[in-house]
Protein backbone atom coordinates (compact mmCIF):
# COMPACT_ATOMS: atom_id res chain seq x y z
CA UNK A 1 0.00 0.00 0.00
CA UNK A 2 1.74 3.37 -1.07
CA UNK A 3 2.01 6.32 1.38
CA UNK A 4 0.88 9.62 0.47
CA UNK A 5 0.59 13.20 1.18
CA UNK A 6 -2.67 15.13 0.47
CA UNK A 7 -3.38 18.43 -1.07
CA UNK A 8 -3.35 19.59 2.54
CA UNK A 9 -0.40 18.52 3.17
CA UNK A 10 -1.47 15.82 5.67
CA UNK A 11 -0.75 11.79 5.62
CA UNK A 12 -3.26 9.40 4.28
CA UNK A 13 -4.62 7.51 6.92
CA UNK A 14 -3.74 9.94 10.44
CA UNK A 15 -5.63 10.25 12.78
CA UNK A 16 -7.98 13.31 13.58
CA UNK A 17 -6.35 15.21 16.44
CA UNK A 18 -7.26 15.16 19.68
CA UNK A 19 -7.07 17.76 22.62
CA UNK A 20 -4.69 17.79 24.94
CA UNK A 21 -5.82 15.98 28.61
CA UNK A 22 -6.08 17.68 31.48
CA UNK A 23 -3.37 16.76 34.11
CA UNK A 24 -4.02 13.36 36.05
CA UNK A 25 -5.09 14.90 39.95
CA UNK A 26 -3.16 14.06 43.20
CA UNK A 27 -2.75 10.53 44.70
CA UNK A 28 -4.12 9.81 48.16
CA UNK A 29 -0.28 9.21 49.82
CA UNK A 30 1.66 11.40 48.09
CA UNK A 31 4.31 12.91 50.60
CA UNK A 32 4.37 16.46 50.94
CA UNK A 33 7.34 18.31 49.36
CA UNK A 34 8.23 19.51 46.38
CA UNK A 35 5.86 17.92 44.22
CA UNK A 36 2.58 19.05 46.30
CA UNK A 37 4.08 22.55 47.62
CA UNK A 38 3.37 23.72 43.95
CA UNK A 39 1.03 23.71 41.51
CA UNK A 40 0.28 20.82 39.20
CA UNK A 41 1.99 20.36 36.05
CA UNK A 42 0.09 21.59 32.81
CA UNK A 43 0.95 18.65 30.12
CA UNK A 44 1.05 19.72 26.52
CA UNK A 45 0.88 16.15 25.93
CA UNK A 46 0.72 13.06 27.10
CA UNK A 47 3.00 10.97 24.78
CA UNK A 48 2.74 9.85 20.97
CA UNK A 49 5.16 7.96 18.96
CA UNK A 50 9.03 7.58 20.37
CA UNK A 51 10.67 5.80 17.41
CA UNK A 52 10.03 4.33 14.49
CA UNK A 53 11.62 3.15 11.67
CA UNK A 54 10.40 2.32 7.91
CA UNK A 55 11.38 0.24 5.23
CA UNK A 56 11.25 2.16 2.16
CA UNK A 57 10.64 0.88 -1.76
CA UNK A 58 12.15 3.89 -3.79
CA UNK A 59 12.59 4.20 -6.90
CA UNK A 60 14.68 6.75 -9.22
CA UNK A 61 14.32 8.57 -12.06
CA UNK A 62 18.17 9.24 -12.83
CA UNK A 63 20.08 6.38 -10.31
CA UNK A 64 23.06 7.48 -11.83
CA UNK A 65 23.14 11.46 -11.25
CA UNK A 66 21.64 10.07 -7.28
CA UNK A 67 24.52 7.78 -6.89
CA UNK A 68 27.36 10.28 -7.67
CA UNK A 69 25.90 12.73 -5.82
CA UNK A 70 25.82 10.34 -2.60
CA UNK A 71 29.59 9.21 -3.74
CA UNK A 72 30.99 12.20 -3.45
CA UNK A 73 29.40 13.69 -0.40
CA UNK A 74 30.50 10.42 1.34
CA UNK A 75 34.05 10.62 -0.02
CA UNK A 76 33.41 14.07 1.34
CA UNK A 77 32.41 12.66 5.14
CA UNK A 78 35.13 10.36 4.96
CA UNK A 79 37.93 12.89 4.44
CA UNK A 80 36.43 15.45 6.73
CA UNK A 81 36.39 18.14 4.49
CA UNK A 82 33.07 20.34 6.29
CA UNK A 83 30.91 21.79 4.42
CA UNK A 84 31.47 19.89 1.48
CA UNK A 85 29.70 16.85 2.96
CA UNK A 86 26.54 19.02 3.28
CA UNK A 87 22.90 18.45 1.11
CA UNK A 88 20.08 20.81 1.32
CA UNK A 89 17.09 18.51 0.26
CA UNK A 90 13.73 20.47 0.04
CA UNK A 91 14.67 23.22 1.81
CA UNK A 92 16.42 21.53 4.67
CA UNK A 93 19.91 20.64 5.65
CA UNK A 94 21.37 16.93 5.52
CA UNK A 95 24.69 15.95 6.48
CA UNK A 96 26.26 12.77 4.81
CA UNK A 97 27.57 10.04 7.22
CA UNK A 98 31.04 8.67 6.32
CA UNK A 99 30.17 4.87 6.43
CA UNK A 100 27.32 3.27 4.99
CA UNK A 101 25.15 0.74 7.45
CA UNK A 102 24.88 -3.22 8.13
CA UNK A 103 21.30 -4.08 9.03
CA UNK A 104 19.58 -7.45 10.00
CA UNK A 105 20.50 -10.57 12.20
CA UNK A 106 23.80 -12.11 11.98
CA UNK A 107 22.53 -14.86 9.56
CA UNK A 108 21.47 -12.70 7.15
CA UNK A 109 22.29 -8.55 6.40
CA UNK A 110 21.30 -6.16 4.65
CA UNK A 111 24.00 -3.07 3.46
CA UNK A 112 23.20 0.05 2.90
CA UNK A 113 25.25 2.32 1.03
CA UNK A 114 24.87 5.80 1.91
CA UNK A 115 23.30 7.28 5.23
CA UNK A 116 22.43 10.75 5.45
CA UNK A 117 20.61 12.49 8.63
CA UNK A 118 18.51 15.75 8.74
CA UNK A 119 19.67 18.28 10.67
CA UNK A 120 16.26 17.39 13.16
CA UNK A 121 17.86 14.16 13.65
CA UNK A 122 16.64 11.63 11.94
CA UNK A 123 18.51 9.19 9.26
CA UNK A 124 17.60 8.26 5.57
CA UNK A 125 19.17 4.80 4.50
CA UNK A 126 19.62 4.21 0.81
CA UNK A 127 21.45 1.03 -0.98
CA UNK A 128 23.33 1.45 -4.33
CA UNK A 129 20.01 -0.08 -6.17
CA UNK A 130 18.15 1.65 -8.52
CA UNK A 131 14.79 -0.16 -7.38
CA UNK A 132 13.38 -2.45 -4.91
CA UNK A 133 13.05 -6.20 -5.73
CA UNK A 134 10.74 -8.59 -3.82
CA UNK A 135 10.35 -8.06 -0.63
CA UNK A 136 13.74 -6.31 -0.17
CA UNK A 137 14.02 -2.81 0.90
CA UNK A 138 16.19 -0.38 -0.55
CA UNK A 139 15.68 1.99 1.64
CA UNK A 140 15.07 2.55 5.76
CA UNK A 141 13.97 5.80 7.61
CA UNK A 142 15.54 6.04 11.43
CA UNK A 143 14.14 8.73 14.02
CA UNK A 144 14.38 8.31 17.56
CA UNK A 145 12.67 10.12 20.17
CA UNK A 146 14.11 13.61 20.47
CA UNK A 147 13.37 14.19 16.64
CA UNK A 148 9.83 12.34 17.36
CA UNK A 149 8.89 15.03 19.72
CA UNK A 150 9.93 18.09 17.37
CA UNK A 151 8.64 16.70 14.46
CA UNK A 152 6.26 14.46 15.67
CA UNK A 153 5.76 11.17 13.36
CA UNK A 154 4.00 12.89 10.63
CA UNK A 155 6.29 15.31 10.15
CA UNK A 156 9.30 13.46 10.28
CA UNK A 157 7.93 11.30 7.45
CA UNK A 158 6.97 14.16 5.11
CA UNK A 159 10.47 15.39 5.45
CA UNK A 160 12.06 11.99 4.61
CA UNK A 161 9.75 11.39 1.74
CA UNK A 162 10.14 15.08 0.06
CA UNK A 163 14.19 14.41 0.87
CA UNK A 164 13.76 11.46 -1.26
CA UNK A 165 12.31 13.22 -3.94
CA UNK A 166 14.50 15.97 -4.28
CA UNK A 167 17.56 13.35 -4.72
CA UNK A 168 15.54 11.95 -7.75
CA UNK A 169 12.80 9.26 -5.48
CA UNK A 170 10.06 8.22 -4.98
CA UNK A 171 9.22 6.22 -2.11
CA UNK A 172 6.33 3.55 -4.04
CA UNK A 173 5.77 2.07 -1.12
CA UNK A 174 7.09 1.52 2.75
CA UNK A 175 6.70 -0.65 5.87
CA UNK A 176 6.49 -0.36 9.53
CA UNK A 177 9.85 -2.22 11.01
CA UNK A 178 9.86 -0.88 14.50
CA UNK A 179 7.40 2.03 16.36
CA UNK A 180 7.86 2.60 19.88
CA UNK A 181 4.88 4.21 21.83
CA UNK A 182 4.57 5.86 24.90
CA UNK A 183 3.13 7.83 27.57
CA UNK A 184 4.46 10.38 30.62
CA UNK A 185 2.58 10.94 34.14
CA UNK A 186 4.56 13.93 35.12
CA UNK A 187 4.32 13.96 38.86
CA UNK A 188 3.71 10.67 39.45
CA UNK A 189 5.59 8.22 41.73
CA UNK A 190 6.71 4.83 40.15
CA UNK A 191 6.07 3.24 43.75
CA UNK A 192 2.89 1.96 43.77
CA UNK A 193 3.20 0.32 40.25
CA UNK A 194 6.30 -1.18 41.12
CA UNK A 195 5.19 -2.53 44.05
CA UNK A 196 2.05 -4.12 42.19
CA UNK A 197 4.42 -6.37 40.02
CA UNK A 198 6.72 -7.04 42.98
CA UNK A 199 3.37 -8.61 44.38
CA UNK A 200 3.00 -10.53 40.90
CA UNK A 201 -0.57 -8.42 40.86
CA UNK A 202 -0.42 -8.73 36.96
CA UNK A 203 -2.20 -10.30 34.27
CA UNK A 204 0.43 -10.94 31.19
CA UNK A 205 0.63 -11.98 27.80
CA UNK A 206 4.00 -11.51 27.43
CA UNK A 207 7.38 -14.19 26.75
CA UNK A 208 9.25 -13.35 30.04
CA UNK A 209 9.44 -10.48 32.59
CA UNK A 210 12.88 -8.82 34.10
CA UNK A 211 13.30 -6.35 37.22
CA UNK A 212 16.13 -4.07 36.82
CA UNK A 213 17.32 -1.46 39.17
CA UNK A 214 18.13 2.42 38.83
CA UNK A 215 18.48 3.27 35.31
CA UNK A 216 21.81 5.59 35.96
CA UNK A 217 22.51 5.16 32.02
CA UNK A 218 20.01 4.48 29.51
CA UNK A 219 20.92 4.15 25.84
CA UNK A 220 18.29 4.68 23.25
CA UNK A 221 18.85 1.83 20.70
CA UNK A 222 17.81 -1.74 20.23
CA UNK A 223 19.25 -2.21 23.65
CA UNK A 224 19.54 -0.82 27.35
CA UNK A 225 22.17 -0.43 29.63
CA UNK A 226 21.94 -0.50 32.86
CA UNK A 227 23.79 -0.16 36.14
CA UNK A 228 22.24 -1.82 38.86
CA UNK A 229 21.72 -0.36 42.40
CA UNK A 230 19.95 -0.83 45.55
CA UNK A 231 16.55 0.59 44.55
CA UNK A 232 14.12 -0.70 42.02
CA UNK A 233 13.03 1.96 39.88
CA UNK A 234 11.76 0.12 36.92
CA UNK A 235 10.94 -2.69 35.52
CA UNK A 236 10.55 -4.38 31.34
CA UNK A 237 7.88 -7.21 30.80
CA UNK A 238 8.33 -9.03 27.23
CA UNK A 239 11.18 -9.76 24.43
CA UNK A 240 11.26 -10.18 21.29
CA UNK A 241 8.53 -8.30 18.87
CA UNK A 242 6.72 -6.69 22.09
CA UNK A 243 7.96 -5.13 25.10
CA UNK A 244 7.00 -2.65 28.04
CA UNK A 245 9.23 -0.93 29.48
CA UNK A 246 8.33 1.64 32.45
CA UNK A 247 10.80 3.44 34.47
CA UNK A 248 10.91 6.65 36.03
CA UNK A 249 11.88 9.08 33.05
CA UNK A 250 13.26 11.92 35.08
CA UNK A 251 16.24 10.13 36.45
CA UNK A 252 16.53 8.88 33.13
CA UNK A 253 16.71 12.20 31.82
CA UNK A 254 18.88 13.85 34.53
CA UNK A 255 21.89 13.68 31.92
CA UNK A 256 20.66 14.75 29.36
CA UNK A 257 19.54 18.12 29.79
CA UNK A 258 18.85 19.04 26.20
CA UNK A 259 16.24 16.03 26.41
CA UNK A 260 15.05 17.04 29.69
CA UNK A 261 14.07 20.62 28.04
CA UNK A 262 12.37 19.10 25.02
CA UNK A 263 10.56 17.24 27.41
CA UNK A 264 9.45 20.19 29.44
CA UNK A 265 8.27 21.72 26.46
CA UNK A 266 6.86 19.24 24.10
CA UNK A 267 5.51 17.02 26.81
CA UNK A 268 5.18 18.28 31.05
CA UNK A 269 4.91 21.87 30.61
CA UNK A 270 7.00 22.35 33.67
CA UNK A 271 9.43 20.44 35.82
CA UNK A 272 7.74 17.72 37.46
CA UNK A 273 10.65 16.42 39.64
CA UNK A 274 9.36 12.58 38.85
CA UNK A 275 7.48 11.50 36.20
CA UNK A 276 6.50 8.31 34.81
CA UNK A 277 7.49 6.83 31.89
CA UNK A 278 5.53 3.31 30.13
CA UNK A 279 6.93 2.43 26.89
CA UNK A 280 6.36 -0.17 24.46
CA UNK A 281 8.03 -1.45 21.67
CA UNK A 282 6.65 -3.34 18.42
CA UNK A 283 8.46 -4.88 16.15
CA UNK A 284 7.72 -6.04 12.54
CA UNK A 285 6.66 -9.98 13.66
CA UNK A 286 3.82 -8.48 16.19
CA UNK A 287 2.74 -5.33 14.12
CA UNK A 288 1.96 -8.01 11.29
CA UNK A 289 -0.49 -9.70 13.60
CA UNK A 290 -2.02 -6.61 14.49
CA UNK A 291 -2.86 -5.94 10.88
CA UNK A 292 0.17 -2.91 10.52
CA UNK A 293 1.59 -3.55 6.98
CA UNK A 294 2.81 0.39 6.22
CA UNK A 295 2.64 3.87 8.23
CA UNK A 296 -1.23 4.24 6.52
CA UNK A 297 -2.20 1.10 8.70
CA UNK A 298 -0.25 2.47 11.46
CA UNK A 299 -2.10 5.98 11.85
CA UNK A 300 -5.19 3.63 11.71
CA UNK A 301 -4.97 1.42 14.05
CA UNK A 302 -2.40 2.72 16.83
CA UNK A 303 -5.50 3.25 18.91
CA UNK A 304 -6.64 0.15 18.63
CA UNK A 305 -3.18 -1.42 19.29
CA UNK A 306 -2.66 0.91 22.40
CA UNK A 307 -5.91 -0.20 23.84
CA UNK A 308 -4.90 -3.65 23.13
CA UNK A 309 -1.33 -3.82 24.50
CA UNK A 310 -2.60 -1.72 28.45
CA UNK A 311 -5.83 -3.50 28.56
CA UNK A 312 -5.18 -7.21 26.95
CA UNK A 313 -1.48 -7.46 26.76
CA UNK A 314 -0.37 -6.75 30.17
CA UNK A 315 -2.09 -4.47 33.04
CA UNK A 316 -1.18 -3.89 36.41
CA UNK A 317 -4.06 -5.15 39.33
CA UNK A 318 -5.61 -3.37 42.56
CA UNK A 319 -4.85 -6.63 44.60
CA UNK A 320 -3.72 -10.75 43.72
CA UNK A 321 -5.38 -12.06 40.56
CA UNK A 322 -7.90 -14.75 39.61
CA UNK A 323 -6.61 -16.61 37.79
CA UNK A 324 -9.37 -18.34 36.70
CA UNK A 325 -11.44 -15.52 36.03
CA UNK A 326 -8.98 -12.43 35.56
CA UNK A 327 -10.95 -10.46 33.94
CA UNK A 328 -13.11 -9.93 37.39
CA UNK A 329 -10.05 -8.51 39.41
CA UNK A 330 -10.02 -4.76 39.16
CA UNK A 331 -7.34 -2.77 37.89
CA UNK A 332 -4.92 -0.81 39.55
CA UNK A 333 -6.32 3.00 40.06
CA UNK A 334 -2.55 4.27 38.66
CA UNK A 335 -2.42 1.42 35.93
CA UNK A 336 -6.15 3.11 34.71
CA UNK A 337 -4.34 6.20 34.60
CA UNK A 338 -1.54 4.86 32.43
CA UNK A 339 -4.36 3.92 30.24
CA UNK A 340 -6.06 7.53 29.85
CA UNK A 341 -2.97 8.60 28.95
CA UNK A 342 -2.17 6.79 26.02
CA UNK A 343 -5.97 7.13 24.79
CA UNK A 344 -5.52 10.63 25.23
CA UNK A 345 -3.25 11.03 22.16
CA UNK A 346 -3.71 7.90 20.45
CA UNK A 347 -7.97 7.99 20.60
CA UNK A 348 -10.53 6.19 22.73
CA UNK A 349 -12.37 4.57 19.58
CA UNK A 350 -14.25 3.23 18.13
CA UNK A 351 -11.50 0.81 17.51
CA UNK A 352 -11.07 -1.07 13.86
CA UNK A 353 -10.63 -4.78 13.61
CA UNK A 354 -7.08 -5.90 14.38
CA UNK A 355 -6.73 -8.87 11.87
CA UNK A 356 -3.45 -10.68 11.34
CA UNK A 357 -1.29 -9.80 7.73
CA UNK A 358 -1.64 -13.82 5.99
CA UNK A 359 1.39 -14.66 5.36
CA UNK A 360 2.53 -14.56 1.54
CA UNK A 361 4.09 -17.84 0.03
CA UNK A 362 7.95 -17.87 -1.16
CA UNK A 363 8.00 -16.51 -4.77
CA UNK A 364 9.02 -19.83 -7.28
CA UNK A 365 12.12 -17.94 -8.36
CA UNK A 366 13.61 -17.83 -4.21
CA UNK A 367 13.11 -21.99 -4.13
CA UNK A 368 15.65 -22.01 -7.17
CA UNK A 369 17.39 -18.82 -6.05
CA UNK A 370 18.38 -20.54 -2.34
CA UNK A 371 19.22 -24.26 -3.87
CA UNK A 372 21.82 -22.49 -5.47
CA UNK A 373 22.92 -20.22 -2.92
CA UNK A 374 22.87 -23.67 -0.40
CA UNK A 375 25.37 -25.23 -3.30
CA UNK A 376 27.61 -21.97 -3.53
CA UNK A 377 28.26 -22.41 0.24
CA UNK A 378 28.52 -26.28 0.04
CA UNK A 379 31.05 -26.13 -2.01
CA UNK A 380 33.00 -22.89 -0.08
CA UNK A 381 33.09 -24.96 2.84
CA UNK A 382 33.82 -28.05 1.62
CA UNK A 383 36.93 -27.00 -0.31
CA UNK A 384 35.28 -28.05 -4.17
CA UNK A 385 37.20 -26.01 -6.70
CA UNK A 386 34.38 -24.87 -8.95
CA UNK A 387 36.25 -23.32 -11.83
CA UNK A 388 33.50 -22.47 -14.63
CA UNK A 389 29.48 -22.68 -14.53
CA UNK A 390 29.45 -26.61 -15.90
CA UNK A 391 31.62 -27.39 -12.81
CA UNK A 392 29.19 -26.30 -10.67
CA UNK A 393 26.56 -27.97 -12.56
CA UNK A 394 28.01 -31.32 -12.37
CA UNK A 395 29.05 -31.43 -8.55
CA UNK A 396 25.62 -30.02 -7.94
CA UNK A 397 23.86 -32.52 -9.66
CA UNK A 398 26.00 -35.61 -8.81
CA UNK A 399 24.93 -34.31 -5.12
CA UNK A 400 21.56 -34.07 -5.77
CA UNK A 401 21.25 -37.40 -7.50
CA UNK A 402 23.03 -38.94 -4.26
CA UNK A 403 20.49 -38.11 -2.31
CA UNK A 404 17.17 -38.35 -4.85
CA UNK A 405 17.90 -42.38 -5.00
CA UNK A 406 18.04 -42.81 -1.38
CA UNK A 407 14.01 -41.36 -1.34
CA UNK A 408 10.47 -41.66 -3.38
CA UNK A 409 10.11 -37.96 -4.23
CA UNK A 410 6.97 -38.71 -6.61
CA UNK A 411 5.33 -39.28 -2.92
CA UNK A 412 7.45 -36.64 -1.32
CA UNK A 413 6.21 -34.20 -3.62
CA UNK A 414 2.13 -35.49 -3.75
CA UNK A 415 2.54 -35.31 -0.01
CA UNK A 416 4.05 -31.53 0.10
CA UNK A 417 1.48 -30.68 -2.20
CA UNK A 418 -1.44 -32.04 -0.04
CA UNK A 419 0.15 -29.92 2.71
CA UNK A 420 0.33 -26.67 1.17
CA UNK A 421 -3.66 -26.85 -0.34
CA UNK A 422 -2.77 -27.11 -3.90
CA UNK A 423 -3.97 -30.77 -5.22
CA UNK A 424 -6.66 -31.63 -6.70
CA UNK A 425 -10.03 -32.89 -4.97
CA UNK A 426 -9.76 -36.38 -6.43
CA UNK A 427 -5.94 -36.83 -5.90
CA UNK A 428 -7.06 -35.85 -2.27
CA UNK A 429 -8.97 -38.19 -1.99
CA UNK A 430 -6.88 -41.13 -3.38
CA UNK A 431 -4.22 -40.29 -1.01
CA UNK A 432 -6.29 -40.65 2.11
CA UNK A 433 -7.14 -43.88 0.82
Amino acid sequence: MAFSIDDNGALAGRAPDRAAPSPPGAQPGDAPGLLTSRPPCNPICLGGEDWVTLSLYVRYRNFDKTAKLLDRHRQAAEERRQGDDELLLSGSKFLALPSGAKVGSKRSKAYFRWQVQSESGFVVQLMNRPSCEGTMPNGKLVATSMVMMRLGIEGVVRQAFDAIQALGGYVESNKVSRVDVCCDLPGRKVEPLKLAYEADHVVCRADSNDEHGEEHLFVESDYSLYRIRRETTSFNVGRGDVRLRLYEKVRECKYDLEKLHLLIEKRWGDFPFEAIRAEYQLRRGKLKKLGVDSLADWLEKRAAIVQHLCHDWFRLTDGPVDRKHPDRTPILPEWREVQQAFASWAGDGPFPELVAIPSQPMPPDHYTKTIVGSLISLFARTGVDVDSNETFWNEGMYRILDEIERRDMAAEVRRRALEFGVVRREEKQSLEQ
